[in-house]
């Protein structure tokens, strides 16, 4: 089992996750709870998804998962970061 530190998609998302919350900084006080909140949120689950799908015993069942997972929070990221835009923040 490889470390999933040392998986490029994995340290593309970490950078992904350093990022939101550089960017989500700057939010307003008040999308502390909801925007905010999200964006940080759906940017770590990423990474998380790709780490547990490197640590799975029944590789092709998990990894399958974490993929299928993974899809359904880059289109939560993506709506979010659209939201985002829509305020301009």
């Amino acid at each position: 089992m490889k470390d999933f530190k040392e998986l490029k998609v994995w340290r593309k998302a970490y950078d992904l996750t350093l990022s939101i919350y550089a960017v989500t900084r700057g939010f307003p006080k008040e999308e502390l709870c909801g925007l905010t909140s999200q964006l940080r949120r759906s940017a770590a689950s990423v990474g998380a998804n790709i780490a547990e799908g490197a640590a799975a015993d029944d590789r092709t069942e998990k990894c399958a998962d974490s993929c299928t997972s993974l899809t359904g929070r880059r289109a939560n990221l993506n709506i979010t970061c659209y939201s985002h835009m829509i305020c301009a923040y």
